[in-house]
């Protein structure tokens, strides 16, 4: 379980409340809350030597239009998943071009997990200028790699990437199950092996 995410931003669609009605796959369509945005999503995903792109066209939710430069990106276990998103707040607004992120390897180098043991190395790329470690509460599961600042430093983390993932928040979830702490120089997310259970 990636981050809670494994970032594929196909995001929330509706046609049962009032509110924005915004371009999707199926044409213009209602969101699903008075509080949701439209928005086009540019989506490039890595996943071993393979890149695939689309483009998303969708309502979403206000989380992911808050944080500043939309550009996300995270990379661990192998995947990479990065961003590039545009927001608007009128009627049919999201039907502009988005450039795909930018997937290109930059200087940061962090640890990354595979099975239980976090001390491969992953290569970052793009927006991504954090090393992360991420934990549940109860250290059954925990996650390494690189992630974008703003991913980062978004408050309710668990709002953005339900936003991200296209997941509604769970109201049965307790709060603050996942811990993420995220550091700016290589390596500094530092390697563990989680304990057999």
């Amino acid at each position: 379980m990636k981050l809670i995410v494994s970032l594929t931003l196909f995001l929330m669609l509706s046609s049962t409340a009032a509110g924005l009605k915004c371009q999707t796959s199926s044409g213009l369509q209602p969101c699903a809350s008075d509080d949701q945005l439209c928005a086009t999503i540019a989506v490039t995903t890595v996943l071993g030597n393979e890149e695939s792109q689309s483009i998303n066209q969708t309502c979403v939710l206000p989380a992911l239009c808050r944080v500043p430069s939309h550009r996300f990106s995270l990379s661990s276990s192998g995947e990479t998943d990065a961003f590039a998103v545009h927001c608007c707040n009128t009627d049919g607004c999201n039907s502009q071009t988005v450039s795909y992120p930018d997937v290109t390897e930059n200087s940061l180098q962090c640890f990354t997990c595979s099975g239980t043991v976090c001390n491969q190395t992953v290569q970052c790329v793009g927006a991504e200028d954090r090393c992360f470690h991420q934990s549940h509460h109860n250290k059954t599961f925990v996650d390494h790699g690189c992630m974008s600042a703003n991913l980062c430093d978004v408050h309710n983390q668990k709002a953005l990437t339900s936003a991200l993932s296209g997941d509604e928040p769970d109201s049965t979830d307790e709060p603050d199950t996942i811990a993420i702490e995220c550091c700016a120089s290589s390596f500094c997310n530092s390697a563990v092996t989680l304990p057999s259970v």
